[in-house]
């Protein structure tokens, strides 16, 4: 893959003289490499950039003083590039009209998908005699996007999220994963499942957990590549799942290589993600006020409302559970309301840290185990060992996929004395096993059933253990 921005420096000079002024430019590209040689036909990019760069000489050359300007561009997939020109002190308006014409009569390079920015900042003779600050004058890319998807309704942040991945974000991940070395059989099969989109005609996890290709190709990425894990997140984000997505990318974060392609769009989902999620919770609250204030059928009409529009979210379905059952009265043991509830908002986040009701020490033990999950990564010096604690969590409640990917990144990334020098690679098959994925267990030389009812007895015997456990008569 070239590099763009190497390419750049070899084809652009970077100072232009003329009879009038001096003229000299610098290239920032915005869009990491990475990005850009997937998205971009790049000889004809680096053409338009030439000519582009040619027309600010010309155009720029003409005025005269010190200043300086910054030229911010951004290539889209479905319309011409957007061109803003900044200069301090201003440059003649008549100036930058020209300039804007001589480019806009270029033909504008587009995307395959998602945007590409650049920004071109230069100096026209000296520069601004005095230290000028263009953050009065200029938004960024980003900016602009952020500030776009904070205007957008609750409904259409969400819609937004959704298209971003399946037209945007993904095409580029299945890009990657399908031009690898043809031994890296797990990693085309994922990228064929992505460029297929088998993940939009059947659950996520069924073409991730349950695929025995999905782990290879988790086990064939380099060190800190979460090329694979990101891909199921973004997977999730597609079908509207945010809250498995933000568990996974939560935990897959941690291990980012910086200079992997993950890594590269991670505060922008991040951004996204938490303006969403922060502005449902803020719907959810109302209800929550509505619920505290004694008026249950007004709590529960509005998450009726907003389950809608949002009936993946855990929490606003458990808050409908709970102002049900208020409403009802149906708190107890034998409560209607909790049977019908728990199996959708655990479908919707398998590891939600809130169960109602318990039966059983069985049922007990896992209770507690939910309420755990709340005290983990809250210290600093039992950061990194709270990762294997979130995996033992996620193999208790039965939720395999998620233990399964903790218990490799763990054992991938971190040194034993994190983890006890515990077996987790017999973690991480027994859940695959789990699973029904017997395949890639057969790749490795032990044989791992006795070590499998070792981890299946060392389970049982810390739940029959518990305080919790020991406190209902009824044990399973």
């Amino acid at each position: 893959m070239k590099h763009i921005f190497l390419l750049l420096l070899i084809s652009l000079s970077t100072t232009f003289l003329t009879a009038q002024s001096e003229v000299s430019i610098q290239i920032e590209l915005l869009t990491p490499d990475i990005i850009g040689g997937v998205i971009l036909e790049q000889d004809s990019f680096i053409e338009w950039i030439k000519l582009v760069n040619e027309e600010i000489k010309t155009e720029c050359a003409k005025e005269s003083g010190d200043k300086d300007l910054i030229v911010s561009i951004t290539i889209h997939s479905h319309k011409d590039a957007t061109v803003e020109l900044f200069s301090l002190p201003e440059i003649a308006p008549s100036i930058i009209k020209a300039l804007q014409k001589k480019i806009a009569s270029h033909k504008s390079p587009r995307t395959k998908f998602n945007e590409y920015s650049l920004i071109i900042g230069g100096k026209i003779n000296e520069g601004s005699p005095s230290d000028g600050d263009f953050s009065s004058v200029l938004v960024l890319p980003y900016d602009r996007k952020i500030e776009a998807f904070k205007a957008l309704s609750l409904v259409d942040k969400q819609r937004d999220i959704e298209y971003w991945m399946r037209k945007d974000i993904l095409p580029i991940l299945a890009h990657l994963e399908t031009n690898v070395d043809s031994a890296y059989l797990g990693v085309l099969s994922v990228g064929n499942v992505v460029k297929e989109g088998d993940f939009l005609q059947r659950s996520t996890e069924t073409v991730t957990d349950e695929n025995p290709d999905y782990w290879r190709a988790t086990m064939e990425m380099s060190r800190g590549n979460q090329l694979i894990p990101f891909t199921k997140a973004c997977m999730f984000l597609a079908n509207g799942e945010f809250d498995k997505a933000k568990r996974l990318l939560d935990v897959i974060g941690f291990f980012y290589d910086k200079t992997t392609l993950p890594s590269k769009f991670d505060r922008e989902i991040s951004d996204k993600l938490n303006l969403y999620m922060n502005e449902l919770g803020e719907e959810i609250e109302k209800g929550i006020a509505l619920h505290d204030a004694g008026k249950f059928k007004d709590a529960i009409k509005l998450y009726k409302k907003l389950l809608k529009d949002f009936p993946k979210s855990a929490w606003l379905n458990y808050e409908l559970y709970f102002s049900k059952a208020a409403a009802s009265g149906d708190f107890g043991i034998e409560g209607d309301e909790w049977k019908k509830a728990k199996e959708t908002i655990y479908a919707c986040d398998p590891m939600y840290p809130l169960n109602a009701q318990a039966k059983s020490g069985k049922e007990g033990y896992r209770l507690f185990r939910r309420q755990e999950i709340n005290g983990l990564f809250s210290s600093e010096d039992e950061l990194k060992s709270d990762f294997t604690k979130y995996a033992d969590i996620a193999l208790d409640l039965e939720n395999y996929g998620f233990a399964a990917q903790i218990y490799w990144l763990a054992l991938s990334h971190l040194a034993k004395e994190d983890y006890d020098e515990r077996d987790l690679l017999a973690h991480f098959l027994y859940c695959l096993d789990k699973l029904g994925d017997t395949e890639t267990i057969d790749n490795f030389k032990d044989d791992y059933t006795a070590k499998f009812a070792e981890i299946e007895a060392e389970r049982l015997e810390l739940m029959r253990s518990s305080f919790m456990y020991k406190a209902f008569k009824k044990e399973e």
